[in-house]
């Protein structure tokens, strides 16, 4: 099963997390964005043209620890293997993070990468 990756972060130098989108090629979707990055780390670009687009989706927002949660429950949803598509690496590695969380869980079981 493919699934499509795509974030948003602060900036290219100080990297984290601020939203992130799933979809599954079999229609299943994921989205939520962080209530805890730190925003004085945004970029001017991001300040202009992502934050204004944030809070606009019910249940979306939540802290880093209650994302890995999310994002563990909804990967184990599929019961087969799942491949990761994602255009820019950094993508990867703020799912990765997200992922592992501040426990550094390993990652699901079903999860694999490919990144385009």
């Amino acid at each position: 099963m493919l699934v499509f990756v795509d974030c948003e972060f602060t900036d290219f130098i100080q990297i984290e997390l601020i939203s992130i989108g799933l979809v599954a090629e079999n229609g299943r979707e994921f989205y939520a964005e962080r209530n805890d990055y730190r925003r004085e780390d945004c970029s001017d670009f991001v300040r202009a043209y992502v934050l204004p687009l944030l809070g606009r989706m019910e249940n979306a927002s939540c802290s880093a620890q209650e994302l890995t949660t999310r994002l563990h429950s909804w990967f184990a949803a599929f019961d087969q293997s799942v491949t990761l598509v994602f255009d820019y690496a950094a993508d990867w590695d703020l799912l990765a993070d997200a992922l592992q969380g501040e426990a550094g869980l390993p990652f699901p079981d079903n999860l694999g990468r490919n990144g385009c």
